[in-house]
């Protein structure tokens, strides 16, 4: 019977002893390496959020709404699906929305692609709508640019271009190439 006991404890100091050396093996194996942010990885991600942006007075300068966001840190960029911005520090509201976005915060600019549509509202005259398949807004300097292939719609008059330049704080606007339009006379 001694002998049985003697061979038991041996039998369990053996095993306490290989566990024991695999536990510390473990434990002086490196630590994974922690995971990098890079350009492929979000860190976080919105539904269905509205962003009001206010300027240093408190005042509304800009609205953006999405259906869905993924926020990259790596760049500080924000992708969107189905983005409606709506800029309101101009002398008229101009609303853009999209298929799809990307916001650069460090910059403030917001590039809109897939049917993107923008309409401009104002007491004073007729509403202007522009449709283009890419757009980028700089929200800071108020201007809008494409080298895509652009439709300006005012009423019944109508501007096909490609390519285009505005600056929404002074309302110059510049259609780069291939302009074509057509224009109804008011009746007298």
């Amino acid at each position: 019977m001694n002998s049985l006991r003697y061979i038991a404890l041996l039998v369990v100091v053996l095993i306490l002893a290989s566990l024991s050396g695999w536990w510390l093996s473990e434990l002086r194996k490196q630590p994974s390496p922690a995971i990098t942010p890079d350009d492929t990885h979000y860190d976080y991600f919105l539904t269905n959020f509205d962003a009001n942006v206010v300027n240093e007075q408190g005042k509304t300068i800009y609205l953006l709404k999405a259906a869905y966001m993924e926020h990259f840190p790596l760049n500080n960029r924000a992708v969107l699906t189905q983005p409606r911005f709506t800029l309101l520090e101009t002398t008229s509201t101009w609303e853009a929305q999209a298929q799809n976005g990307v916001v650069f915060a460090k910059q403030q600019t917001l590039d809109l692609s897939g049917n993107v549509v923008v309409r401009q509202t104002a007491k004073t005259m007729a509403a202007v709508m522009l449709t283009t398949d890419k757009l980028h807004i700089n929200v800071k300097q108020k201007t809008l640019q494409t080298a895509s292939k652009v439709k300006i719609q005012s009423g019944k008059d109508t501007i096909i271009a490609t390519g285009l330049r505005a600056n929404l704080a002074n309302g110059q606007l510049e259609l780069l190439s291939h302009v074509q339009g057509q224009y109804h006379v008011p009746p007298r």
